[in-house]
């Protein structure tokens, strides 16, 4: 859509904008949704890295799609002669706060989940820790009562 490109009417542009708006929503929309769907146990050091590993898909292909984002902000700009003026405005603030949302919420899930890994780590050392003092206590009490 650049101006590298032969210039496209000003009505295929739009369709093509207005396709490209809610294909890039929904993609947005489905991935906080499919993350928001995935609890983690405490204290499972597994399911939490694999979530984290999903954390950061979704940023990285947030990040991979976002040369796309910036190409309808573009578009729209060469668009605000049209008549729809408004109504572009309104798509592109609305679909740039969809995607600074989506990415707010992965780094805050990503953020629970990094306190979550190292609580459950801390956890599990003192749990070994325990462990390792109850056997030596069991050991010890049996030795004393033989």
């Amino acid at each position: 859509l650049r101006s590298s490109q032969p210039q496209a009417p000003p009505a295929a542009l739009l369709a093509h904008f207005d396709t490209s708006v809610l294909q890039i929503r929904d993609w947005v929309s489905v991935e906080v949704d499919m993350l928001r769907a995935q609890p983690v146990a405490v204290g499972d050091v597994d399911d939490i890295l694999h979530q984290l590993d999903k954390q950061k898909g979704v940023l990285r292909e947030l990040e991979q799609k976002k040369p796309q984002l910036d190409e309808l902000l573009h578009t729209a700009e060469s668009l605000k002669g049209t008549e729809n003026r408004q109504h572009l405005h309104g798509k592109v603030t609305a679909l740039r706060e969809h995607w600074d949302e989506a990415n707010a919420r992965v780094l805050q899930r990503k953020a629970q989940l990094d306190a979550m890994l190292g609580d459950s780590q801390r956890y599990e050392t003192r749990r070994r820790d325990a462990d390792a003092w109850l056997t030596r206590m069991e050991a010890r009490l049996a030795w004393l009562t033989r």
